[in-house]
């Protein structure tokens, strides 16, 4: 079930209203303003030394200090935030951290060492990996525990070793100078700036990087954040989809994320979320002004206070802007149409050229089928695939679709390649090819609106504010919404997801 725009009327809404305040009692500490002003969780760094800067490795968040030969970093893991100080024998020129390691580039009469510092609950353990021809400011960015940097001042030659400080390959830029290299979160890619173009290279099969990418605006410094290019004069280039965004927040710092389709980036106490076509929205505002530095990762926003306040905020949180429907109605509106191109499967056949046709019921002709999708509801305007039940895991979803010549890649809720464990609603289902993507599905899971594969008392909270007019839901959500089938979403729903009657 899929929505579509209608109006309710204000005696309608008044008894709804009983029920969500019946509702809304299940849920503790539920807060309905128009723009938050305080984080899920708040953590002080204040224990953090002179150059302070955010990081991630995919999993982990750590807010990481130096000044001298001392460095102090915090790591957030699982909700518990553990503060570490150590030195090193020179005087520390950057720091980065991945995969339960921080890397400290340090001088030492004149040569150039990484120090690799493993933590344990309260203990450091040092792994000194010797002398590095390491230049171009002195950085290096760790992927797939291997460590890049560049051994030349042009930033054009450049080595890759273990997290061992074993040598494993080199390659040559033979772009020119590397003005910006940096790696993704997850680890996955290396990105290398050169002169408004951006190459990336795999960094699990050891290949030179390839051109995927020409601007004229974005400028040094970057950084990769779900899979989008941020740099630190505002500038935001979303490669997937082939756009950018000039926001002119300028930062010199990591400041930017991915929520719910917004671009996200930090000015002055609020958070601002761009659309694709540039549209600004105010989106949080938090407890303090001034810098700060932010990143996303895994539904979350996290900022970095110049006061050394870490916030997490849950991207659901987040005020997002009402769609037309919901602006010119005087209430929130409960009662919803089905769709009219849903079908029990669909199927989908190539064209001479290429492209696929599609017959007048939406769903795919199924002349010569070579992909199909059976067991599920599937909208084909939208690209909505809906209805699969709470708990459902990748291997048992594949097994209810023929795909023959094709293949499958699913992606979680940030971009992130999945291929194994439980869906979550705002997962995506790439449909390739000859590495050619012909298809791609959003998937509705029942009773979970946030996409973290199960269903508790964070998707009440989004569909307690959703009703009251002060949350948005994407299709995929409003389709997992309808728990009880009824065509609406309601407080009816909100009462079987709080009882976890599914």
């Amino acid at each position: 079930m899929i929505k579509n725009g209608s109006n309710s009327g204000i005696k309608k809404m008044f008894s709804y209203a009983i029920l969500f305040m019946f509702s809304a009692f299940l849920i503790q500490g539920t807060e309905l303003s128009e723009i938050k002003v305080s984080a899920l969780q708040s953590y002080d760094t204040v224990t953090l030394s002179g150059n302070t800067s955010l990081e991630s490795d995919g999993t982990d968040v750590y807010a990481v200090g130096f000044s001298g030969n001392t460095v102090s970093f915090c790591c957030l893991k699982n909700d518990v935030c553990s503060s570490y100080t150590f030195n090193t024998s020179g005087k520390v020129k950057y720091v980065t951290a991945s995969g339960g390691c921080v890397y400290a580039v340090s001088l030492q009469n004149g040569n150039t060492f990484i120090d690799r510092y493993i933590y344990g609950r309260d203990t450091l353990y040092n792994y000194d990996m010797g002398k590095i021809n390491i230049t171009s400011s002195y950085k290096c960015r760790i992927c797939n525990d291997k460590i890049y940097f560049s051994s030349d001042d042009e930033g054009s030659h450049f080595e890759c070793m273990n997290i061992y400080g074993e040598k494993l390959f080199s390659f040559n830029a033979d772009m020119g100078e590397a003005t910006d290299y940096i790696s993704d979160f997850s680890g996955n890619n290396l990105y290398l700036f050169y002169q408004n173009n951006v190459y990336r290279a795999d960094t699990g099969s050891n290949q030179i990087p390839s051109h995927i990418l020409t601007t004229v605006n974005l400028r040094p410094n970057i950084f990769v954040c779900d899979g989008i290019i941020f740099d630190y004069g505002g500038e935001i280039v979303d490669i997937s989809e082939r756009l950018s965004v000039s926001t002119g927040i300028v930062s010199n710092k990591i400041n930017g994320g991915f929520s719910n389709g917004y671009y996200c980036k930090y000015d002055n106490g609020i958070i601002y979320g761009y659309d694709k076509s540039g549209n600004k929205y105010q989106l949080y505002k938090t407890e303090f002004g001034g810098n700060a530095q932010m990143l996303s990762q895994n539904g979350n926003l996290y900022i970095l206070s110049e006061q050394g306040k870490l916030d997490v905020i849950n991207t659901n949180e987040l005020s997002y802007p009402k769609t037309k429907t919901e602006n010119n109605s005087s209430s929130s509106s409960s009662v919803h149409r089905k769709p009219t191109n849903i079908s029990n499967g669909s199927s989908l056949s190539n064209t001479d050229n290429g492209t696929q046709k599609i017959n007048n019921t939406g769903s795919y002709e199924n002349n010569n089928p070579q992909f199909s999708i059976n067991s599920y509801n599937v909208d084909e305007n939208r690209k909505i695939i809906w209805d699969i039940s709470l708990g459902t895991t990748i291997a048992a979803f594949r097994k209810n679709i023929t795909f023959n010549t094709y293949s499958l890649t699913f992606f979680n809720s940030w971009n992130t390649e999945q291929t194994s464990g439980k869906l979550g609603t705002g997962f995506k289902m790439s449909v390739r090819q000859q590495n050619r993507e012909y298809k791609k599905y959003t998937l509705s899971v029942k009773g979970d609106l946030t996409g973290e594969g199960n269903s508790n008392s964070n998707d009440v909270k989004l569909l307690s504010r959703y009703l009251m007019n002060n949350a948005q839901l994407s299709d995929a959500q409003y389709a997992a919404g309808d728990v009880n089938g009824d065509g609406a979403v309601n407080s009816l729903d909100i009462l079987k997801i709080a009882k976890n009657n599914l």
